[in-house]
């Protein structure tokens, strides 16, 4: 599952398409991924996110371009996040 978080990261995830794709209540997905990585599911994917826009950045890109690429609804969401 983390797996597929990670090569799903720039497109529009939600946490409804990843229980579908398993076969997996919400309940259940929540409760595997807490007991991996020590975060919630969104979570998860918002810190995955976050750092792959922190290496764009660094890389070179403006914050609104690493906002985009990484999936952020709009610029405001990132910058609260970041």
């Amino acid at each position: 599952m983390l797996k597929y978080i990670d090569d799903h990261l720039i497109e529009k995830l939600n946490i409804d398409d990843i229980c579908s794709h398993f076969f997996i209540n919400r309940s259940k997905l929540n409760s595997l991924i807490n007991n991996a990585t020590g975060l919630s599911t969104w979570k998860y994917i918002t810190t995955k996110r976050l750092l792959r826009a922190q290496t764009l950045i660094d890389s070179g890109y403006q914050a609104t371009k690493a906002a985009e690429m990484c999936a952020f609804s709009d610029y405001s969401n990132f910058y609260r996040a970041y």
